[in-house]
């Protein structure tokens, strides 16, 4: 299995949204005042990774430059290397031109961008649940978490959108992303695969069994898609970029990772699945 690690990194997102002037007015933070309240590091940042933000940077409070793919003048690039920070791109042929100022401004390249929802896996119709008549749907209805249809599509997309940022010339260094896409680990989730007669010949019954099992088997199943149809086309055209995903979490055998909302134990990828005591109120 590909995993998300090409490099020791730690990952800060941070929103730069709004400043508080004299008269208690929100304003955005230009890169002006960026610059006023953001001093230069103490120790030059060559040979480590920039801290990027999630929103992006402003010349002026109405102006949005990234969102039409449009650079900043080289010397903001330089201004914001002082102080650690990094400008990022999305992973869309508009942003090019912009990829390839960052590169001639001596700055690396970082995608950053956030998707999710039900597709890819559920883009064709076919792939939704086999649910029984009378079956009520809590919320939205799903697809079988184990067909990988939709996500080999969207990963051809990808990689023709990868394969025209390197026929331009960008050099890509890191794709930092944010794509949550299901399958989750979410009890309605749970509860519609295991009233569906496909998933009950496509999941092993312990699996369907056990809602913490279920949370396992997902977790380990999420990371392998996102390894195989997100990282392996990014490393098929950059090989040294540094990848990795929201919610990629490592955990060990014998020091398992708590889920980050509590609700259960990372399993340790290709290890095999523990059943632990199903919490009460959830058959």
């Amino acid at each position: 299995m590909i995993t998300f690690r090409r490099r020791a990194l730690t990952l800060g997102l941070i929103g730069l949204a709004a400043a508080t002037v004299a008269e208690d007015k929100p304003v955005p933070w230009t890169l002006a005042t960026l610059f006023k309240r953001v001093q230069p590091l103490e120790h030059d940042l060559t040979g480590r990774w920039p801290l990027i933000t999630w929103e992006h940077f402003q010349l002026t409070p109405e102006d949005r430059p990234h969102d039409r793919g449009e650079a900043l003048p080289a010397e903001m690039y330089a201004e914001l290397t002082k102080r650690g920070l990094g400008e990022t791109i999305r992973l869309n042929p508009k942003y090019i031109p912009m990829a390839l100022a960052m590169q001639k401004a001596s700055v690396k390249v970082i995608a950053m961008e956030g998707a999710g929802g039900r597709v890819p896996g559920a883009n064709d119709p076919e792939a939704q649940h086999r649910l029984p008549e009378g079956f009520e749907v809590k919320g939205k209805p799903y697809a079988c978490p184990p067909l990988l249809a939709g996500w080999h599509e969207h990963a051809m997309e990808f990689r023709s959108t990868l394969k025209q940022f390197k026929e331009a010339g960008v050099v890509l260094d890191a794709a930092w992303l944010d794509w949550e896409y299901e399958p989750w680990w979410v009890e309605d989730r749970w509860e519609q695969a295991r009233a569906c007669s496909r998933c009950q010949t496509l999941f092993p019954a312990a699996v369907l069994d056990d809602f913490t099992v279920y949370c396992q088997y997902i977790a380990r199943l999420r990371q392998n898609i996102y390894s195989t149809y997100l990282a392996a086309p990014v490393l098929e055209f950059y090989p040294e970029c540094s990848v990795t995903n929201w919610g990629v979490v490592y955990s060990g055998p014998d020091v398992p990772t708590l889920h980050y909302w509590g609700r259960f134990d990372f399993p340790p990828p290709g290890h095999r699945l523990v059943q632990r005591p199903q919490p009460r109120g959830l058959r």
